[in-house]
This record gives structure tokens, C-alpha cells and sequence, in this order.
């Protein structure tokens, strides 16, 4: 994400200052632990120092917690590596960092690393302009896009010995934003001339001709000056870029996989922001449900000359999700200043925090803020002051939540950078329902999920091959603590793969494990005599696994237990008095409930 620019100046920089966070802390309460407060565990009392850059605008995280930086120094590119606990990464490049200058093997002057993004092999990807000498005069920058192998040396499989750069037929040709595709396809968003422009190449670094017109690019004119301030990939590989028009509005356009404008979003894929009160996205980002967030600020002259942040929320066809906030819109408001907000990151219980900047006057002094938004667009009160932070630092560049939601920040200070990390909330990971089988026939049982109250329901999938599932029945959810169970009265031919998913009132949703039924599980267990006097035979158990075998009278009380292993188990019922029983074998995932009779 390239650094926010809250004036539009493509190269400012915000100056500004530091107002100090003062906390109204309770006795015995563990301050590190507190969302918000910064991770006492990450480089010194939760802070790391980036050095080695004049501007630093991106982060990213590798598979292994490994935290990347970019950015640039004149005449270079600048990438660092920081260990997961804040220390620099000795083992890349040299002492952490790695500098690299195309003019010496390309003839072309770096300018500026905007954007980031780590391939899932662990390459890394840096993404900016430059230009070529010859040019210097006209003004003509170009695309840039450099990619590193993971011990940061330059990946000379990609483009020209590592380097692609791209002429767009125009003046100036920057970078703003990068994402990856799943296949390995690179999507870059950025401003051409006056006009935004999206380009798609291959893993090779080569230009992807089947999008666009064939030639692996579209130019939009959409304003004034419009460029890229955001990219976002849908799961069916729609793609949406968000671009902004000098302090009037934005816009958000979908475009189909071949680069083909959307004509199912909004008004012939577009929509447009509220002119009228100057609304300018800074970030978007895309919810599990396909819902789009998107960040900002707008100018509100009515409150004196105030810039407020933004939230908004858009359902998948670009309409408000007027579920969130106020009519799809979160504006938060400081009586004391301007604030505006840019990076999105979304928590896996679906909460959000922005980051950007914190003016307490109408100066241009100021300092970074952080806001977290519970899912439905009220703020977290566990978070800052009524879930808004004001950090030590002038400005937050970017966030990046790790998998435990600490966030790791990129801020400045009096021009030096910083990796901060702050505690996260802890989330209580959903409550998964266990599919119990019953093996004498296609069928399970399970119990309910916790988290699911009236109103939801809990769908029963079924797969041929454990991987494509097709609901074959909707259960309403229950409040109470008895069991569920469902039996497929049509099973496919050879294994049926069940799982369920159970989806609350708010749309939220979860599912279980994965279960196989195939027709020979009637014969795996065995129970015998039956009648039986004294000595019951258990049969065709997991020999490697423990299992529980329970007896209960036909009213459901337990009458014996016994945990076992082996492949039988030969129990003495002669304790039971005469009359029917049921008995439960329990191993694994797999239950069977026979019934039996004591003489």
C-alpha cells in the first residue's frame, strides 16, 4: 500500500506532530496485555527502527511472520527484512537490507517503491516508477516492477534480469498499488498522465495480453486526475480498483477477469462518491461475504473547516449495505481537529481497523490514528479511547494485522521510520459442530453450535469427491442442549462426503469437519450375542485408537462406561438387570448406536 496522502500532493509527505496518548489505566490490570497498547515481546517495548530509508511506503508479511518493508533512498529501491519479534533479518541481503539501483544495468533511475506484495513461493515483489535518462527532460516515468528471491538478491527469471518496466504510451506512468493474483498473475493500479490505469502481467513478469484490448492494460478516464488508490480481488476474479478526482469524489470500478468493465456493478461497473461533501477513498478491501469496504476522508466546510474520516460499506452489486453504520457510512469526528484514514485490515471475526492521521488544530501538526470498528460499523470500546488511538508517532503509513491480530504499524517520526506492534483484542475462534456417524446407515449426528442463536440455520452439505459440496438440507437452529441428527435419504453411489455449515442471523457463518459415509461402514461394527446373559462381543473397533463404549437404559439413562483399545472388547454385562439397552461405541468421528437385549 503506497504511503496516504492526505493533501493529493503525489510526493508530499504529511508533517506531523506528536501529541502524547495518556491513559486512564485500572489497578491490576495488565497494561501490555491491553488491545492497543504496544507489544512489549516486539524489538524494544514494542518497538523496531527501519533504517536505511529516505521514504518507506509499504509492509507485508512472509509465511513464516517474517515483516518486509519498502521503499526508496535517491537512485535506489530499498527493501528490509525484520524477524517476527521486531530484530533485523541478518539473512537478507546485507545485515536486512537490500538497496538496488537499475541505472548501472538497465539505464534507468529508480524513483519511487510505492507498493509490496510477497508471492506464496516467498519471492518478494516491489513495486514503483522510474525513468530513463534520455527522458529526464520530458518528464516521462515508467512502470517498475522489481522482484527478489527470498534471500533478497534479484530474481533473474523475472523480466529483464529481475527488472520489468513498463511505457504506457503517455508522460508519466506511476505505480500506486499491487496485488497477486492466486495463479500467480501480477495486477498493478496507477496513474498514467492524468488517467487511471490497471495492468496485469504473468509470473514471468511478461505483459498479460489477454486482458484488456490484448495488449495487458486498460486506461480509464474518470476525472481530472484520477490515478490508483486501491486494488482489491474478488474470489471469482473480479477485480476493483478505486481511484480519486482532486478533492471532489472517487470512484469504484469492477472490472470482469479480461478487464471488461463489470455492467453488474453499479451504474456500467462505476460508482461514484458524494461530490458534495468532498468524500475521497483512500483504501478499499473485500470481506469474506464479498462485502466492500472502503476508507477515507471527506471535508466538511459546515464543521469549521473539517476533515473527517470515513468508513463506508458496499454491498457486492456496488449499492450501500445499509446494515452498517448509518445508511453504509461510519464518519467519525474529532471536535478538536482533522482526521482521515487509509489502510484497511479486517480481523477474522470480522472486525476492521483504518489507520492515518490526527490534526488536534487546524494545522498541519498532527499525529497517527488508529480506529477499530466492530463488524456492524460501531466502534470496539476495548480499543483506544472508545476505538480510536492516537499514537506516539506523527503519521501511521500502514498496518498489517499478523494471524494472532497483534498489528504491526509502519509510522513516522521527524523523518525516521519504525515498526510498532499492538496488542490485539484475543478472539474466540468459532465453535466447530463434530459430525458423529452412525455406521448402519447414512447418517450423523451432532451437537449445537454454540455461537448460533435463533434465527440461524444449519446447512447439510454433501460431496462425491470432499471438495465441491451442494447443500442438501437447511436445519432451523434450536436453543437448547439436545442433539441434532439428519439421515440423506437418497446417498450418491460408493462414499458421500457430509460436512455442515451453520450460518447465524447476520449472515456470519461457520462449518464443521468433514466426514466420509461409504456403503460397507454397516458391517465395521459388530455387537454379539444378542440376546446376552453375561459376556457382550465388540467387534470391528480402530485397533489404534481409543474408544469409549457407554450403556443407557432406553430412557437415556447411563447405566456403565469403559474406555478401550484395541480392535474388540469383550464386557461383562451380567451387573444389568433384565430389559433393552442401547449401546454407544464413540471412536473418532465415528459413532454407532446398537440396541440390545439382557436376559
Amino acid at each position: 500500500m503506497k504511503q496516504i496522502i492526505f493533501n493529493n500532493t503525489k510526493k508530499g509527505l504529511a508533517k506531523v506532530g506528536l501529541l502524547a496518548i495518556i491513559f486512564n489505566l485500572l489497578v491490576n490490570v495488565n497494561v501490555n496485555a491491553q488491545p492497543g497498547t504496544l507489544d512489549s515481546s516486539f524489538g524494544v517495548n514494542g518497538t523496531a527502527p527501519v533504517a536505511g530509508f529516505e521514504v518507506a511506503n509499504a509492509t507485508a508479511f512472509q509465511a513464516d511472520g517474517k515483516i518486509v518493508v519498502a521503499g526508496e533512498i535517491t537512485g535506489s529501491f530499498v527493501v528490509s527484512r525484520f524477524n517476527s519479534d521486531g530484530s533485523i533479518d541478518a539473512g537478507f541481503g546485507q545485515n536486512g537490507i537490500v538497496k538496488t539501483n537499475t541505472f548501472p544495468t538497465h539505464n534507468f533511475y529508480t524513483s519511487e517503491a510505492t507498493s509490496l506484495a510477497v508471492q506464496q513461493d516467498g519471492k518478494i515483489l516491489v513495486a514503483g516508477s522510474g525513468y530513463y535518462t534520455s527522458r529526464y527532460s520530458d518528464d516521462q516515468y515508467d512502470f517498475l516492477i522489481i522482484r527478489y528471491n527470498t534471500d533478497g538478491s534479484l530474481d533473474e527469471s523475472f523480466g529483464d534480469r529481475g527488472v520489468v518496466i513498463s511505457d504506457f504510451e503517455r508522460h508519466e506512468d506511476y505505480i500506486d498499488n499491487m496485488i497477486l493474483q492466486p495463479d500467480g498473475k501480477i495486477i498493478v493500479g496507477g496513474l498514467s498522465w492524468i488517467n487511471s490505469l490497471i495492468a496485469r502481467y504473468n509470473s514471468d513478469g511478461s505483459i498479460d495480453k489477454s486482458f484488456g484490448n490484448g495488449n495487458g492494460w486498460v486506461r480509464e478516464v474518470l476525472g481530472s486526475i484520477s490515478g490508483c488508490q486501491g486494488l482489491a480481488l474478488q474470489v471469482d476474479g473480479k477485480i476493483l480498483m478505486l481511484a480519486g478526482d482532486q478533492n471532489i469524489y472517487s470512484y469504484l470500478v469492477r472490472y470482469q477477469t479480461d478487464g471488461a468493465r463489470d455492467s453488474s456493478f453499479g451504474v456500467n461497473g462505476k460508482i461514484v462518491t458524494n461530490a458534495a461533501d468532498h468524500e475521497q477513498l483512500q483504501d478499499i478491501a473485500i470481506q469474506e461475504d464479498g462485502k466492500i469496504l472502503a476508507a477515507g476522508y471527506s471535508y466538511k466546510g459546515e464543521l469549521g473547516d473539517k476533515y473527517v474520516a470515513l468508513l463506508f460499506r458496499y454491498n457486492q452489486n456496488g449499492g450501500y449495505d445499509t446494515s452498517f453504520g448509518e445508511g453504509g457510512k461510519v464518519v467519525t469526528i474529532f471536535d478538536s481537529g482533522r482526521c482521515g484514514v487509509g489502510p484497511i485490515n479486517i480481523q477474522k471475526d470480522k472486525q476492521i481497523i483504518t489507520n492515518g492521521y490526527y490534526t488536534p488544530t487546524n494545522d498541519i501538526l498532527g499525529s497517527g490514528l488508529l480506529i477499530k470498528y466492530n463488524k456492524d460499523g460501531t466502534y470496539n470500546n476495548h480499543f483506544g479511547n472508545n476505538g480510536k488511538l492516537i499514537t506516539a508517532n506523527d503519521f501511521t503509513v500502514d498496518a498489517k494485522l499478523q494471524q494472532d491480530e497483534k498489528l504491526v504499524v509502519l509510522e513516522w517520526k521527524n523523518y525516521v521510520y519504525t515498526l510498532n506492534r499492538y496488542n490485539g483484542e484475543p478472539i474466540t475462534d468459532p465453535q466447530f459442530a463434530k459430525i458423529k456417524k452412525w455406521l448402519h446407515k447414512h447418517g450423523f449426528t451432532w451437537d449445537d453450535f454454540p455461537h448460533l442463536a435463533p434465527g440461524g440455520s444449519i446447512h447439510v452439505e454433501r460431496s462425491a469427491n470432499g471438495n465441491i459440496f451442494t447443500t442438501i438440507a437447511s436445519i432451523a437452529a434450536h436453543n437448547n442442549n439436545q442433539p441434532y441428527s439428519f439421515e440423506d435419504p437418497a446417498p450418491l453411489a460408493g462414499t458421500n462426503y457430509y460436512r455442515l455449515t451453520a450460518t447465524a442471523a447476520d449472515g456470519s457463518n461457520v462449518s464443521s469437519n468433514v466426514i466420509a459415509i461409504g456403503s460397507s461402514d454397516a458391517a465395521s461394527v459388530k455387537v454379539f450375542p444378542n440376546p446376552v446373559r453375561n459376556s457382550l462381543q465388540v467387534t470391528g473397533l480402530q485397533a489404534t485408537q481409543k474408544t469409549t463404549l457407554s450403556i443407557t437404559d432406553l430412557s437415556g439413562a447411563a447405566r456403565a462406561a469403559v474406555t478401550v483399545t484395541g480392535s474388540s472388547y469383550n464386557w461383562n454385562v451380567g451387573q444389568l438387570k433384565a430389559g433393552s439397552y442401547i449401546l454407544r461405541i464413540e471412536n473418532g468421528d465415528l459413532v454407532v448406536s446398537k440396541m440390545f437385549i439382557k436376559e
